[in-house]
């Protein structure tokens, strides 16, 4: 059973940290870790990640997008844990709609 006090604690500390655009290249990591991270963590980054990619895609330079939809792409190729996947498959629409919405380049390698 998941103790909801401690929940409510690491997302009052979590909010401030999820304003600032460096928190996409830290879920990222997270979501790459692999070996590192639990499966259930991996798979909560991605959705973190989702939900907050919108917010700070437009503060990236160009270089820093290509090595993000990079990034997603060598997870979606590589993971074999299925719920963390999906999550970056939930990142990967985003990033389509975020490429494909704001006038970008689109996003080629995808497809």
């Amino acid at each position: 059973q998941p103790d909801t006090d401690t929940i409510r604690q690491a997302e009052v500390a979590l909010k401030p940290l999820l304003k600032d655009p460096r928190c996409v290249p830290a879920l990222v990591e997270v979501l790459k870790g692999r070996g590192v991270q639990p499966n259930a963590v991996r798979h909560v980054a991605a959705i973190v990640l989702r939900k907050r990619l919108a917010g700070h895609y437009s503060k990236f330079d160009a270089s820093t997008k290509t090595a993000l939809k990079a990034e997603i792409l060598s997870v979606l190729a590589n993971e074999p844990e299925r719920t963390v996947r999906n999550g970056a498959v939930g990142v990967a629409a985003s990033l389509c709609r975020l490429e494909s919405g704001s006038g970008g380049t689109a996003w080629p390698e995808l497809f």
